[in-house]
């Protein structure tokens, strides 16, 4: 602009507006605040005065008008990504979400022999809850017992919701004996904190499978397969309980 007048000033706005898009929001902020006043001065010096303060307040203008929709992008990218990978009603992790991290301690697994395990949780009985209290008492149930998990739970671990009653907690790090003594930690914790709201008391317990990665190559389907079979056979042998042994068959 300094050197070639108008025809380098009509760049400016294109240029003010890429910047969001190119950097983040507080870089792209504080370096259009700079752009803006250097345009400022120069427009000053090269052009008449009444045009000085047309492209001093229109750049502005522009510059705060795009900073605002960025923003307002910004904040939609994370709604969605919040939406397609937890669960609305818990804010647990989803299913699909599940299988990406599932894949990814499969590789870490493969790769530097670290060890993970995998806690498989039912709530018993729950249908009973919905047919005595009802739908929205269930629901509240369900946040409760995800409450309970994230706060017994380290931060590193992984609390998922995939399906009705039925969590699946991801411990990294984690071997089996531990992976033990924290499912029964949490069957105990559950079964001692029953939901209560008002004049409604639901008494809680859990059937819990616990899985372990036992060999290089062993897939997704497999670690869940393991998983699912542990949990039947806690709530074959009566529920309320913790599987981890080897299922017959």
């Amino acid at each position: 602009t300094l050197i070639n007048g108008h025809a380098g000033l009509y760049w400016a706005y294109p240029a003010a507006a890429a910047l969001f898009f190119l950097l983040p929001l507080k870089e792209a902020t504080a370096s259009n605040i700079v752009f803006v006043v250097s345009m400022s001065v120069v427009s000053f010096i090269t052009f008449p005065e009444a045009d000085f303060w047309r492209i001093t307040f229109s750049l502005g203008l522009t510059c705060l008008f795009v900073m605002i929709f960025a923003w307002l992008v910004g904040r939609l990218q994370v709604e969605l990504t919040r939406l397609a990978t937890t669960d609305p009603r818990t804010g647990c992790l989803n299913r699909s979400q599940l299988a990406d991290i599932l894949n990814g301690q499969i590789q870490m697994r493969e790769r530097y022999e670290r060890v993970s395990s995998l806690i498989l949780l039912d709530l018993d009985y729950f249908k009973r809850v919905n047919d005595t209290h009802g739908h929205a008492v269930g629901d509240q149930v369900l946040i409760h017992i995800a409450n309970i998990l994230r706060k017994r739970l380290r931060a590193s671990d992984l609390v998922c919701r995939v399906g009705g009653e039925e969590f699946t907690v991801l411990l990294p790090e984690t071997g089996q004996e531990e992976a033990i003594q924290v499912a029964d930690s949490l069957r105990l914790l559950i079964r001692d904190t029953p939901y209560r709201e008002q004049a409604v008391t639901v008494p809680l317990s859990c059937s819990i499978g616990v899985a372990l990665w036992r060999r290089d190559g062993e897939t997704l389907e497999q670690l869940m397969e393991s998983g699912d079979k542990r949990l039947y056979l806690a709530k074959q042998a009566g529920r309320d309980r913790v599987e981890s042994g080897q299922p017959k068959g």
